[in-house]
C-alpha cells in the first residue's frame, strides 16, 4: 500500500508585512502625480537655469563663443546711435529681457515669445526675428552668424544635465510627499 500525504492542507499562512506599508501605500496612489509634477519642475529649474546661461553669453558679447568681429563701420553706426558697439547682443537690452520662460500644458519653453516687438526699435522686425538674423547671420544685410542658443546649449549640458534636473525633482517630490527615497532613471 502507498503512503500518502497531503502536504499543507493543515497549514494557514501568516503573512506580515515589514518595513513601511503606509508610506508604500502612499507612495503607490501619488505615484503619477508625483511624476508629473517633479517632471514639470525639474523641465522648469533647467529651463531657467539654461536661460541664465544665455543671458551670460549676451552680457559678455558672446566673448566665449567665437564670435566674429564686429566691423569698424558697424561700430561707429552703433556708435552715432547711442550703442555700445561692444554689446552687440544687448544693445538696447530688447533681446535679453524678452528671453522667457514660460509653460504651455505641460511642455515648458525658452526662449522669445511671437510677435514681441521691441519698444525702443522702430523697425517693423519682431525681437525672435532680429534673434533669428544674429543667429543665422543675413548675406542681404551683410550680418555673420552669431550662434547663441545651440552652443549654450552645449554649455549648459545638453538633455543629459535636462534629466538629472528631471530626475532630482521627481525625487524630491516622492520624498516630501511620503518620506521614500527613490531611485529614479529617465
Amino acid at each position: 500500500m502507498p503512503i500518502n500525504r497531503k502536504i499543507g492542507s493543515n497549514l494557514t499562512p501568516q503573512v506580515e508585512l515589514i518595513g513601511e506599508w503606509n508610506k508604500t501605500r502612499t507612495l503607490l496612489h501619488l505615484l503619477p502625480k508625483l511624476i508629473k509634477i517633479g517632471s514639470l519642475k525639474g523641465q522648469q529649474s533647467a529651463a531657467k537655469h539654461f536661460r541664465r546661461i544665455v543671458r551670460r553669453h549676451i552680457r559678455n558679447n558672446g566673448a566665449s563663443l567665437g564670435w566674429a568681429p564686429l566691423s569698424s563701420a558697424y561700430k561707429k553706426s552703433k556708435g552715432r546711435r547711442g550703442f555700445n558697439p561692444d554689446r552687440i547682443y544687448y544693445a538696447s537690452g530688447s533681446y535679453y529681457n524678452n528671453i522667457k520662460v514660460w509653460r504651455r500644458g505641460t511642455k515648458i519653453f525658452i526662449g522669445i515669445k511671437k510677435n514681441v516687438k521691441s519698444k525702443s526699435s522702430r523697425s517693423s522686425l519682431t525681437i525672435g526675428m532680429i534673434a533669428r538674423i544674429l543667429e543665422y547671420g543675413s548675406l542681404t544685410r551683410n550680418i555673420p552668424a552669431r550662434p547663441l542658443w545651440a552652443p549654450s546649449y552645449r554649455d549648459f549640458g545638453g538633455g543629459k544635465r535636462i534629466k538629472g534636473f528631471m530626475t532630482w525633482h521627481i525625487r524630491n517630490q516622492i520624498f516630501k510627499a511620503t518620506g521614500v527615497k527613490a531611485k529614479i532613471t529617465i
